[in-house]
């Protein structure tokens, strides 16, 4: 039974990449403007005992993906725009908010605003930000409804703003 959860996974792993390869093929812009896009899946893992727990795989244009703990990175000169979009995929019938986990966020300091409610939202970077010349690594949730109409504790990724090399 264990081998068949193994292949299982294995599947839907391979179908999830098989499915970002175009995202990732064609990789962040990197002009004057710059958009980074985060795609979700709601997706099940099976733990130890063989219990389907849902989880949310993450993938940006950058290439990086995860399960609950994607760390998407934007390299960001000052006065630079650059606009992170959220967008749902297969599982995910619609996203209830995605808010900065710190009042005191930098990152976060306009606001997330929904595209399209519910299924595409976008966040514009403070232009001039970073000035430390450090980078900036911070927690946020994203808390969303599958489509079987189960809403799912919040989930607290990160986003990392880092200066040109």
């Amino acid at each position: 039974m264990k081998k068949i959860s193994a292949l299982v996974m294995l599947f839907i792993s391979v179908t999830i990449l098989i499915h970002c390869q175009e995202r990732t093929e064609k990789k962040a812009q990197t002009g004057p403007e710059k958009t980074v896009t985060i795609d979700l899946v709601s997706i099940n893992l099976f733990d130890s005992n063989r219990v389907a727990k849902r989880h949310l795989f993450m993938y940006d244009s950058n290439g990086a993906y995860d399960v609950n703990d994607l760390t998407t990175e934007v390299v960001k000169k000052a006065g630079q725009k650059v606009t992170i979009y959220w967008e749902i995929g297969d599982g995910i019938e619609r996203i209830i908010e995605i808010k900065p986990k710190s009042d005191a966020s930098i990152i976060f300091a306009n606001h997330v605003q929904p595209v399209i409610p519910g299924r595409k939202y976008s966040l514009e970077l403070p232009l001039n930000r970073p000035l430390t010349g450090e980078d900036i690594k911070e927690a946020y949730y994203i808390k969303y409804v599958t489509l079987n109409g189960d809403t799912l504790p919040p989930i607290d990724p990160f986003i990392r703003v880092k200066p040109p090399q």
